[in-house]
């Protein structure tokens, strides 16, 4: 397998990730008001605060993938939405769900990263990337294979 194929492979994953960690509570949300008693208002809180590391960490995300890598960057990411869905998993009760789904906020935050001084691009600035350089092909290919994972599960 090619270079750009595996580059696309890793980032196609980490996109599906992502969307299943965003969607996942609310797929579920039925199952979880029920098993702990949850409220709808704490069910949006769950869904809401996936995206609030966002806010406070996005410019250190891309500093973190600027100074350690994009592959790193991108891993670590990956590393730690697996630890918010297994903590969300395991815990068993509000807190550990609560925990777990900011873990896998900035986990994302980490794979999303920046675009810091024209050298930090993972997952959606790469399209911009390769659109910006005239590689319309890449970028249309990349946004297709997202957008179909995406349809398919949803």
């Amino acid at each position: 397998m090619g270079r750009r194929w595996q580059i696309l492979a890793v980032l196609t994953f980490a996109r599906t990730a992502m969307g299943f960690q965003f969607q996942s509570v609310t797929a579920a949300s039925a199952d979880l008001s029920g098993a702990l008693s949850l409220s709808n208002t704490a069910i949006g809180l769950l869904i809401g605060v996936y995206q609030f590391p966002g806010i406070l960490l996005a410019v250190p995300g891309g500093w973190v993938g600027q100074r350690f890598g994009d592959k790193q960057a991108v891993l670590t990411g990956l590393a730690m939405m697996a630890a918010g869905a297994i903590l969300s998993v395991a815990g068993g009760e509000w807190t550990a769900l609560l925990a777990g789904r900011i873990l896998s906020g900035v986990g994302a935050v980490l794979m999303v990263g920046g675009n810091l001084a024209g050298e930090t691009r993972v997952l959606t600035t790469s399209i911009v990337m390769f659109t910006e350089m005239g590689e319309f092909e890449r970028a249309i290919a990349l946004a297709c294979v997202l957008l179909g994972l995406m349809l398919m599960l949803s």
